[in-house]
């Protein structure tokens, strides 16, 4: 079934060279659908001068080299009128969306892996192996990659695990935990500090920065399921 935008999103400069295209601030399915949709746009058909693509939960962050010498007839507000022919384009039917990959997460949940797991199945009301089996019955979609390099946040986590992050976030999160904070989770790339309600760890490795080409494993759009091991 073919898509279209749910409402015309906002196009706006955030500095000199990025401009924002905001849809609806929600996390969505559909509207990250757009987003996705977009971004493929960019990708396949690139603006002059354009540097680099971020998609977001619900916007897309689009920047420009406006220092190459090619770039001196470089405009802001062409920039924007042209962003927004694009957009006017998807309000046509599309392609049928591209699911991302599925990727399989093996985790070890609780005890000295997952510190906070013990605590939210009290809270929750729910035995610890009870709230393992509902967070894994779930498929986790990428929304975006942020705060450290190579972590991916995913939702959305049933209502009935969501969890405020910490009021005091850790000094330290090994790598490869595996949190949670409202309706989301994600997976810490390295050791760092770290507010998210832990629940399980991963021995994935989330980063290869010498990996020039694809230093990230979890791309936006991929799906993931959590195994436990």
């Amino acid at each position: 079934m073919s898509s279209v935008l749910l409402k015309p999103p906002r196009v706006f400069p955030l500095s000199e060279n990025c401009i924002l295209i905001q849809f609806e601030d929600v996390m969505s399915e559909e509207v990250h659908r757009d987003v996705m949709e977009l971004s493929r746009s960019f990708f396949d058909s690139p603006l002059p001068d354009l540097n680099d693509i971020v998609p977001a939960y619900s916007s897309i962050a689009l920047f420009f080299d406006s220092l190459k010498p090619t770039s001196a007839s470089f405009c802001l507000k062409d920039t924007i009128a042209t962003i927004r022919t694009r957009l006017d384009s998807l309000k046509n039917p599309r392609r049928k969306h591209e699911s991302g990959r599925i990727i399989t997460v093996p985790t070890r949940f609780g005890g000295a892996f997952g510190k906070d797991l013990r605590e939210i199945a009290k809270v929750k009301g729910i035995g610890e192996s009870a709230l393992i089996d509902l967070f894994c019955k779930e498929t986790y979609k990428v929304f975006l990659i942020g705060f450290r390099p190579g972590f991916p946040y995913m939702g959305t986590v049933p209502d009935e695990l969501a969890v405020e992050r910490l009021a005091t976030p850790r000094a330290n999160v090994d790598a490869g935990s595996v949190g949670i904070a409202g309706k989301q989770t994600g997976i810490y790339p390295m050791d760092s500090p770290g507010g998210w309600r832990l629940i399980g760890r991963s021995d994935l490795k989330l980063l290869d920065i010498d990996n020039e080409a694809n230093p990230t494993y979890f791309q936006p759009g991929d799906m993931v399921r959590f195994i436990p091991i």
